[in-house]
């Protein structure tokens, strides 16, 4: 092949390669605004019924704060303080009150998406409750496939006596459970609920702690499954 034939080709090669990379590239930075967008939108749109006390105005000075790197905090309607701790493209959690706070995941359904709100209040324990919605915000059933209860998340740990692990059985009977989402290793959304120990005293507290696992449950295909 000609010289100027190999460096004509050669050229057109890398042409073709810098194309492609400015295109990726620029696909980056429209796809990013857009689900920071879309995530935006929905924290705008939750029904007072799963947020209550903060109005629409208020979640826009919350978005406004946070995306500006700022603490993106408001009063909410009781005149109390509210703020949006966490925010990403499918995900956030919000402090309505000093006792309540509400964490929304987006998920992968079988035909169309599925909302997650998890309303959690302090009273003094942490008591979560988990609904699932889809797009136009009507409840759907989703089931977990295990029984969640002080049982479940109870292992008892050679270090403490006996009778330390019975009364603090006793102290966390009945159990309330919180419930928060987090991201898998194969980065699969995980529910994961654990017992409420807030009610204790700071030292049953940690030594609750070591006799208490989370019940994890992984997100797939519009269904929880058990992770043991």
């Amino acid at each position: 092949m000609p010289t100027y034939l190999m460096v004509s080709t050669i050229i057109h090669y890398l042409c073709n390669m810098i194309r492609k990379i400015f295109l990726y590239i620029a696909f980056l930075f429209i796809s990013f605004p857009v689900k920071a967008q879309m995530i935006d939108s929905l924290f705008s749109a939750v029904p007072n019924a799963y947020m209550p006390l903060l109005e629409y105005n208020s979640r826009l000075d919350m978005l406004d704060l946070y995306n500006c790197g700022m603490t993106a905090k408001v009063y909410n309607d009781l005149s109390g303080e509210a703020c949006l701790l966490q925010k990403d493209s499918l995900h956030f959690l919000v402090q309505t009150t000093a006792s309540s706070s509400l964490e929304f995941q987006v998920l992968d359904g079988k035909s169309d998406t599925v909302y997650s709100c998890i309303r959690t209040v302090r009273m003094p324990e942490k008591q979560s409750q988990v609904v699932f919605t889809n797009t136009r915000w009507r409840p759907i059933k989703i089931k977990l496939p295990k029984q969640i209860g002080l049982e479940d998340c109870w292992c008892p740990n050679d270090s403490l006596s006996d009778d330390r692990i019975e009364n603090l059985r006793l102290a966390l009977t009945p159990a309330y459970f919180h419930a928060h989402w987090e991201c898998g290793k194969d980065q699969s959304p995980v529910l994961i609920y654990e017992v409420s120990v807030e009610g204790l005293m700071s030292e049953d507290q940690k030594a609750a702690a070591l006799c208490l696992k989370p019940l994890r449950f992984k997100w797939v295909k519009e269904k929880l499954m058990f992770e043991e």
